[in-house]
């Protein structure tokens, strides 16, 4: 658990030890667009998971990836999709945090994106005040580094737990083994070599 000690202060708050590298690594407070490419990133294994666990064969779960890319029913109909799949591979884990947590804060992170980062643009390079057009209008705000570390705490907590959910499932069904192994090892490598 995070205590916040030595950490790397964010905006006047400490963040988690991820952010706090994050920060350290860029000398720089995190911006809302990493959070945009944290959300990217949650996507792509919320559709990886989804595929790995309603496909029995490689080219199945290609398929399906293929289908959650173009559904018109979107992101709202992965969640529920991941949902129904979990509770019924991992009953016992959903009842718990932080699985039981799982789609809210999925919903969390993709709304934050999407209201906060997606179609706005800093104003006069300050990262923090932003502006976008929404219907016919010009919306101004601003996003406080306290949130954008929050939401990339959040960001990592979610690629931490998506890439676990194979570990419960395969572990406690023995089903392909294989897949999971390839599966981790895309997550791994960053890349789509799913060969044995």
């Amino acid at each position: 658990m995070c205590t916040g000690d030595d950490d790397f202060e964010i905006g006047g708050r400490p963040g988690s030890g991820a952010v706090d590298a994050t920060a350290a690594k860029f000398g720089m407070e995190p911006i809302p667009e990493m959070v945009a490419s944290m959300h990217e990133q949650v996507a792509a294994l919320l559709q990886a998971l989804i595929a790995l666990l309603e496909g029995t064969t490689d080219d199945e779960r290609a398929e399906i990836e293929r289908e959650l890319e173009t559904s018109h029913e979107g992101y709202e109909d992965m969640l529920r999709r991941l949902r129904d799949l979990l509770t019924e591979r991992m009953p016992a884990q959903m009842s718990l945090a932080p699985y039981k947590d799982l789609k809210p804060n999925l919903k969390k992170l993709a709304k934050f994106r999407n209201s906060k980062v997606a179609h706005s643009w800093p104003l006069a390079g300050n990262w923090f005040e932003r502006a976008k057009r929404v219907g016919g209008k010009w919306e101004t705000f601003t996003v406080t580094p306290e949130e954008v570390a929050e939401h990339m705490d959040l960001a990592f907590n979610l690629i931490s737990q998506l890439t676990f959910v194979p570990n419960y499932v395969f572990s406690s069904t023995d089903k392909d083994p294989s897949a999971l192994k390839r599966f981790v090892r895309a997550i791994e490598n960053g890349d789509d070599d799913q060969s044995d």
